[in-house]
């Protein structure tokens, strides 16, 4: 069937139609016509939950239903569910063989082959199925009707008709056989010109054209699809889109949709043209437009929460706090805008303000008596209260709210399930989300059994939760239990192969194994696939640091600044090519990429973290012990420690943004700060016992404050943890912390172990490089000693004149005065005022050389 544009004046009717029969399904629950119909309304409505359920309930009384079958099958390929989709058109399949005979059933197979990516089986399908009776011919045949019959689903509709044509097409396009595709549409066009499907068939023909590559062509006949015909909604909308894409005219893209609300001012052509304005970064204006339709129906509380997003969106903090406060001041029943507006005061970290927006949600006693709405807002209203305690740190406070949501939703679920069956698979889902929030509170308190526990009973609330598999495979990664996490990650991808949390775990778990190959093999696929994926490109560029290939990765970074016009503005790029600057010791061109992605909602946490740990420290340095501490904070602080105290307060609370408060506070080089900090990790530690990045930072205070036994005794600790690769770049400083106390004290055997254990984790850590060419030095083998600062050096990107001196010295005591001379010259390129290089090496070594 059909899907309307919910702004389209057919689909008001429809929605006339949809209470007739949801009236009569009531009054005759064993119609199963009569709730297929329901079903396609709710469908052709957009309603696909609704229009799921009902299809659930036709093949639940009746198996061999195969027309329910299908539309179950063709709405599961519009949520994007394949392989949900595949299995329902099977099944059918096995209930009624005549279902083959049926056009309708070629289509479903072809549209789960297409998205799976068979594209030479789905267009034999389509074949096969433009031969069968009543879809190429134009007039309806009697053996058209009889397949039908036979097979239990309805005669082929017009609409369905057409979408053999165009399928087939668009499968044509996908395989570059553009003219099978060219004499196709013309069919198409022949056959249901001057008829309720043409303005389908300009779309599609436009289409062709496009993947001509004649886009003016493509333009003139959306043009012509006038706001009379039946798809003039979608035309337009196809306009649009080809206006922003291929010709970057965003006034033009604008126009399409606000033409949309003349031709149909409702309030979804207002939404569409809200989202429209936002999608070109005109927010003032979208919130107009947002505006107009809350005029139309002010009552709807979905539209007043998006305005306040917008706002929310564009930082306009003080305007949404006050949009939120008078909306829910005028009508208190907007229940969602008060949650929101709490959520608000949590971002902005005023608790005790997003605490009592909270209180009227939460119900005092009696929940039972409650309607179910009321108690589903509790509920939501308690899992928000605990994040508050949570990040107010005040963790029993958190646990035992959370608890009495998950006592409330047990309620909740009970009633529903004899009540209201359609909410009870909604309602599990939250009670999963319950079960996974308790579960990492108890990770985060170092309670592993009790979040195990929780991951696992909320897999039994919602089986199919990817959520719930993520977190419990990574909870076995951290526990060392690799078998139980990679079982758990390859059963989910199995099921959703672009699933990118369950990628990065069994990449961490390659990396654990050191199996640096076949994890950046899985990321080049992923990236091959969709090369503007820039969870996987972050993931593939650190993969590369760590297997000693940083080489290899220009290729991908290019190939996702190309994947579109606007890849390469995009904040997440803007995070990857901060971070592979990062990684070719290139702190300057970081911190200027990275600052490009600090305000985006998903990248700017992490850009922000990372500009901090760059400030602070630009040449990752280790020896921190010898260094003369001030009596008193340098006046005026160094510029780098300024921007990094302003970086800090853009992050939210949480124990890294508190270690990397402590690392600033240790940026003063002063005795007071440096025990201040180590006095704040201490109390953290109380909490986070094992937390790696606190472990390591503690010890550099202690270092920093001659300390080295306490240094030692914390950094021995890190030392015997499982490694995890999600702090990763904590456990790889703290070994290099501690072999750099070993190599103070003179024990070389110990700081060469923990050298190699770091080279075993990462290849390129020039650091461990470094440090091992120290510990050959003090044995005074020379050769050795160079050869080990030679990887250093290539690894620091040839850009450290300190390892560049170690270098040069150590090819002068080797004899390699040649080699020698180059390293200086590179190395007085970058830094002139070195003198010291060209004292000790350079003249020294051109002496060698003279005879």
């Amino acid at each position: 069937p059909e899907v309307l544009d919910p702004s389209s004046p057919r689909a008001l009717v429809l929605s006339k139609a949809a209470k007739l029969l949801q009236f009569v399904t009531k009054q005759v629950p064993g119609l199963l016509d009569g709730k297929l119909a329901l079903a396609h309304a709710r469908f052709i409505a957009c309603d696909f939950d609704a229009a799921l359920r009902s299809c659930a309930a036709c093949t639940k009384a009746d198996p061999t239903y195969a027309a329910a079958s299908l539309l179950q099958a063709q709405i599961l390929l519009r949520q994007e569910k394949d392989s949900q989709a595949h299995a329902i058109v099977e099944q059918a399949l096995a209930h009624n063989f005549a279902v083959r005979e049926s056009p309708l059933f070629h289509l479903v197979k072809a549209k789960v082959l297409q998205s799976q990516g068979e594209l030479q089986e789905a267009a034999k399908i389509l074949e096969v199925a433009m031969k069968l009776p009543g879809v190429g011919a134009q007039a309806k045949s009697t053996s058209a009707a009889d397949a039908a019959r036979r097979s239990g689903l309805p005669e082929l509709s017009l609409y369905d008709r057409c979408s053999i044509h165009l399928s087939l097409v668009e499968i044509y396009l996908a395989l570059g056989q553009l003219s099978e595709s060219a004499s196709l549409m013309k069919k198409a066009i022949f056959e249901f010109s001057g008829g309720a499907q043409e303005g389908r068939v300009t779309i599609a023909n436009a289409q062709v054209e496009i993947k001509k590559g004649d886009i003016e062509k493509a333009l003139t006949m959306l043009r012509s699809v006038s706001a009379e015909n039946p798809h003039y909604h979608a035309a337009r909308k196809q306009l649009a889109e080809l206006f922003l894409l291929h010709r970057n005219d965003r006034r033009q893209y604008a126009l399409c949709h606000e033409e949309l609300v003349k031709a149909n001012p409702t309030v979804h052509t207002y939404m569409m043209l809200g989202e429209a304005y936002m999608h070109i970064s005109e927010p003032h204006k979208a919130i107009g437009a947002f505006e107009r339709a809350s005029q139309i129906n002010p009552e709807d509380a979905a539209l007043a929460s998006r305005i306040g997003k917008v706002l929310i969106a564009t930082h306009e903090y003080a305007k949404a706090i006050e949009y939120y406060s008078t909306a829910v001041s005028q009508d208190p029943s907007k229940s969602i805008l008060r949650y929101e507006l709490a959520e608000l005061y949590l971002n902005l970290q005023k608790y005790e303000q997003s605490a009592k927006e909270l209180s009227p949600l939460i119900i005092a006693d009696a929940i039972a008596e409650r309607d179910v709405g009321e108690v589903a807002d509790h509920v939501n209203a308690l899992r928000l209260l605990a994040r508050v305690q949570r990040s107010q740190e005040q963790h029993e406070a958190a646990l035992s709210t959370l608890t009495r949501a998950k006592t409330a939703q047990a309620s909740l679920l009970s009633r529903v399930r004899v009540d209201s069956p359609d909410l009870a698979a909604q309602q599990r889902e939250v009670a999963a989300a319950i079960s996974i929030q308790l579960g990492s509170y108890y990770e985060q308190q170092g309670e592993d059994e009790q979040a195990l526990a929780a991951y696992t009973e909320a897999l039994r609330f919602d089986e199919s939760s990817e959520a719930a598999t993520v977190a419990k495979a990574r909870l076995h990664l951290h526990r060392g239990e690799h078998e139980e996490a990679q079982t758990m990650c390859v059963t989910l991808m199995r099921v959703s192969p672009d699933n990118q949390e369950a990628s990065m775990i069994l990449a961490d778990l390659m990396m654990q194994k050191s199996e640096w190959d076949a994890a950046i093999y899985h990321f080049q696929q992923l990236l091959e696939k969709k090369p503007a994926n820039f969870s996987a490109l972050a993931k593939l560029l650190q993969l590369l640091k760590r297997a000693g290939r940083l080489t290899d990765a220009p290729r991908f970074v290019k190939q996702a600044e190309k994947a579109s016009a606007r890849a390469a503005h995009e904040p997440a790029m803007r995070y990857c090519k901060g971070v592979h600057a990062w990684y070719l010791n290139k702190p300057h061109d970081a911190l200027k990429t990275l600052n490009h992605a600090r305000r985006d909602a998903e990248w700017g946490e992490r850009a922000v973290q990372l500009m901090v740990t760059i400030y602070l420290n630009p040449e990752n340095e280790t020896n921190w012990d010898d260094l003369e501490l001030a009596e008193n904070a340098p006046d005026p602080l160094p510029d780098s420690v300024f921007a990094a105290e302003k970086l800090l307060r853009e992050l939210p609370p949480s124990p890294r943004q508190q270690v990397l408060a402590c690392y600033t506070l240790m940026a003063y080089k002063t005795q007071q700060h440096i025990e201040k900090a180590a006095s704040a990790l201490l109390e953290l530690l109380k909490v986070e016992r094992e937390y790696v990045p606190a472990l390591v930072c503690l010890s550099q205070a202690y270092l920093m404050l001659k300390q080295a036994p306490k240094a030692r005794n914390h950094l021995k600790r890190v030392a015997k943890m499982t490694f995890n690769a999600e702090v990763a770049d904590e456990f790889e400083r703290g070994w290099l912390l501690l072999a750099d106390v070993y190599i103070v004290s003179g024990k070389y055997d110990l700081a060469e172990e923990l050298c190699r254990r770091c080279l075993t984790f990462n290849k390129s850590c020039a650091k461990a490089w470094e440090f091992l060419g120290v510990v050959k030095e003090k044995e005074m083998s020379y050769k050795d000693a160079a050869s080990h600062y030679e990887s250093a050096w290539v690894f620091e990107n040839e850009a450290s004149a300190a390892v560049g001196y170690k270098l040069s010295f150590n090819y002068l005591k080797a004899n390699k005065y040649v080699d020698a001379i180059d390293v200086c010259h590179k190395v007085l390129k970058q830094y002139p005022d070195y003198p010291k290089i060209r004292k000790d090496v350079l003249e020294k070594a051109r002496q060698a050389l003279r005879p």
